[in-house]
């Protein structure tokens, strides 16, 4: 299965982004890749899957999931995250089903979760309120932000993908949700319904 070619993974534009930012997004696409990957083991027709839902007491978080979704974990040692500790944790929630062969684009949720103990994210999340770009919103209920949804054209293809990243800062964490619906997949409405899931406590 293909991740999406065109996430983008920071909030700050590529131009002032610090140097910090890009390797994050190659390590996060790096990652989404190998998540990907394992999800696509196997047979292209995937059983039916129920309803599930996803907590993790260490990063103080926990989500619910529709039925043919699956939860795709990464930590920083299997996933090679940050070494810095900067990035420790991925949750990849990817479409799957009967319709979808291995080699197949899929809508998917991406939960990141940053230190803010690194100073160059504090930093970035500390600008989040001054970001004229973004919408303030409620997340898990706690304010947080949302970008505008950018569609991308996937090259030399029919298929287009619609990107939008929400950001929310919770303890000693930054959250970014990211959701990528895939034209066709009819996927906004799980998306939607995984974002406002979202919450706070694993």
């Amino acid at each position: 299965m293909q991740p999406f070619a065109g996430r983008r993974q920071w909030h700050a534009t590529p131009e002032s982004a610090p140097l910090w930012r890009h390797p994050r997004a190659l390590v996060v696409l790096a990652a989404l890749a190998a998540c990907l990957a394992i999800a696509a083991c196997g047979s292209p027709t995937l059983p039916s899957l129920p309803a599930g839902s996803y907590s993790s007491a260490t990063f103080g978080f926990h989500v619910s999931y529709p039925a043919n979704w699956k939860a795709n974990p990464c930590d920083a040692s299997t996933c090679g995250n940050s070494a810095s500790g900067a990035i420790p944790f991925n949750l990849i929630i990817t479409r799957t089903g009967d319709s979808h062969s291995a080699a197949a684009l899929i809508s998917t949720c991406t939960i990141t979760i940053m230190n803010m103990k690194n100073r160059d994210i504090a930093a970035s999340a500390a600008s989040l309120s001054r970001d004229k770009t973004l919408q303030s919103v409620t997340i898990g209920g706690v304010r947080g932000y949302k970008s505008a949804p950018v569609t991308q054209d996937i090259p030399n293809s029919q298929i287009s993908v619609t990107h939008t990243d929400y950001f929310v800062v919770h303890g000693n964490y930054e959250y970014q949700l990211s959701t990528d619906s895939v034209k066709g997949d009819n996927a906004d409405a799980d998306l939607q319904s995984i974002i406002t899931s979202f919450g706070f406590g694993g």
